[in-house]
């Protein structure tokens, strides 16, 4: 037996007024999706609660039959998708270079996808590969299309909040030990460190703009590196070896 499961992620929306009041998936031609909906079977799932919004990682990990108490910390797990091993207890974090202006020793997010410039993204990776401060040693594996894995070696807590805003023009957020982390004065010190890195970083990335002789002197430059997702990679017990049943994903690809 074959099952086919499409998941509409993000797929909600708000009524329009441009579109006399209705979402956007109500107004859409939708012919294959009415033909899916006519075929199989289909509905609505609170993946945790009735009214609790999750992010997509958490909400699909419930959706495959996963607790929530097993659910792996998505650096590492994003880190392990793109081949980027992870040393026993170093902290992987999703790192992402970005274009940001500095006003008053505060950089403000400019650009937070940098899509369009690889060679440049890769050299300017290379330039932030390595790093070390208070006996912490960072490490920058860059995986293509401006992102990467940020790893953390040396007994650094995951416990920091991220650094990323999640929109432009708003400042790069300072990292900071998490309320709720059991070790706080470590999880205070890796959020100072990764500061320091993040600091340092920019400063990098400013420097081998400037000396790259290519570069347009008009182009704002690829200077700032954001981060999230702060984890220790753990063991994950595979679906096929949970549920009996072989998986294949086809996600949509992004331009």
């Amino acid at each position: 037996m074959r099952l086919l499961l499409i998941i509409f992620d993000s797929l909600g929306d708000r009524p329009a007024p441009g579109l006399d009041g209705r979402t956007p998936l109500e107004a859409a031609v939708t012919p294959n999706l009415d033909r899916f909906a006519a075929e199989g079977i289909n509905g609505l799932l609170h993946a945790k609660s009735p009214g609790y919004a999750l992010g997509s990682p958490l909400a699909l990990h419930l959706l495959f039959g996963y607790p929530e108490a097993e659910f792996p910390d998505r650096g590492p797990l994003l880190a392990r998708a793109r081949g980027i091993e992870v040393a026993p207890g170093a902290v992987a974090l999703a790192a992402r270079l970005a274009r940001a202006s500095l006003h008053d020793d505060e950089l403000t997010l400019t650009e937070r996808f940098i899509r369009d410039r690889e060679e440049q993204c890769a050299a300017q990776a290379a330039s932030i590969a390595s790093y070390r401060v208070d006996g912490f040693k960072f490490r920058y594996r860059y995986h293509g299309r401006g992102d990467g894995i940020l790893l953390i070696e040396g007994g650094a807590s995951p416990e920091v909040t991220d650094t990323d805003p999640l929109g432009l023009d708003l400042p790069v957020l300072r990292a900071r030990a998490r309320t709720e982390a059991a070790d706080h004065a470590l999880a205070a010190r890796t959020a100072d460190v990764l500061s320091a890195c993040l600091r340092w970083a920019h400063e990098q990335l400013s420097a081998h703009h400037a000396a790259c002789a290519d570069a347009a002197v008009d182009e704002e430059p690829v200077n700032a590196l954001i981060t999230k997702w702060a984890g220790i990679a753990n063991a994950y017990e595979p679906f096929v070896e949970r549920w009996g049943m072989r998986p294949a994903s086809l996600p949509a690809r992004r331009s």
